[in-house]
């Protein structure tokens, strides 16, 4: 069963402004895990290497679940630093935003285009047609991200299975 986050890294490894290697010690290491935004800064202070751009994924997950349907909202977080920046320089920042969006845009039509062509997407049925996206930064004085919300919908049977509970 194929999982959103191995989605996103096979996107990160093929997209060229990113080249991510895979793996504990990749060595262009560009996609990762994040416990929530809040972490972020904690996160990335450990990595100073890590390269501009790059992209996370969330594994804490707000959803729904209504008439049958469970809905979880992934969020993925696209990152990209500034230059060493004067903090009034608001051009810069206004420039790492619009570029971490334009990384998002591609990754979002790139995941349409797999959807419609691919059969990985099996278990996964996320709705494209109309997101929510926020910015965040400046945090460790120069990386700036854009988060995007893909809520995935999937039928649950909600039942009681005997085998669960002692008579």
């Amino acid at each position: 069963m194929t999982e959103l986050k191995e989605i996103i890294e096979e996107w990160a490894t093929k997209y060229k402004p990113m080249l991510h290697t895979p793996g504990e010690t990749g060595k262009n290491k560009r996609f990762f895990l994040f416990d929530n935004i809040v972490a972020i800064p904690s996160f990335m202070s450990k990595l100073p290497d890590v390269k501009s751009p790059c992209v996370g994924y969330e594994f804490a997950q707000d959803g729904t679940i209504k008439g049958g349907m469970d809905k979880p909202v992934h969020v993925i977080y696209f990152l990209v630093k500034t230059g060493n920046m004067n903090p009034t320089d608001k051009q810069q920042s206004y420039e790492a935003i619009q570029e971490a969006k334009m990384h998002m845009q591609k990754f979002l039509a790139w995941l349409r285009e797999q959807q419609e062509k691919r059969n990985i997407f099996r278990n996964i049925n996320l709705e494209t047609e109309e997101l929510h996206y926020s910015t965040y930064g400046p945090f460790l004085n120069n990386w700036y991200a854009v988060f995007v919300e893909l809520t995935d919908v999937q039928k649950v049977e909600l039942c009681v299975d005997t085998k669960d509970y002692v008579e």
